[in-house]
């Protein structure tokens, strides 16, 4: 069983939807049930850490931060984007603690294409991402100028 928010309940997907929310539901953070019915899947290939990933940073623990929506990559914005954000960032990544919190445009440059994820609040001790407080799954087409980005220190706690 899972803990906190219950998202969506219940799903009535046919199975050609791309993604969850193109099911019929009965609304966002709506739900008849307790955490008894909370689901969960296993997926094949990807693992749920190459969802997440760091760009033009030089290696793998710095860059602009991206996410993989619906088979494809796409930058993450934000404002403000803080330490508490980048250390979620850089623990999920396994990447250690986070050194600094940057605009991508301002360190590493500004991404293209879509922007799969916008305005994250995490407090910092969340072990994934996805975990923080979400307002804006995307995919979003716009301009780029508050993607952010993570240097990490390189070593993971625990």
């Amino acid at each position: 069983q899972g803990t906190g928010r219950i998202w969506l309940e219940p799903y009535f997907c046919s199975g050609t939807e791309e993604g969850l929310e193109q099911c019929p539901h009965i609304g966002w953070g709506q739900h008849f049930c307790g955490h008894e019915r909370d689901v969960g899947v296993i997926c094949t290939g990807e693992g749920s850490r190459l969802a997440l990933r760091l760009v033009d940073g030089g290696g793998p623990c710095a860059g602009r931060v991206e996410v993989k929506l619906r088979g494809q990559w796409g930058s993450v914005a934000d404002r403000p984007w803080d330490m508490e954000d980048a250390e979620v960032v850089c623990q999920q990544l396994g990447c250690g603690s986070a050194a600094g919190a940057y605009y991508a445009r301002d360190r590493f440059g500004p991404g293209t294409g879509a922007i799969n994820l916008a305005l994250v609040d995490c407090k910092g001790d969340e072990a994934t991402l996805w975990d923080c407080e979400i307002r804006g799954w995307g995919p979003y087409y716009s301009i780029h100028d508050l993607d952010i980005a993570v240097v990490c220190q390189g070593r993971s706690r625990a």
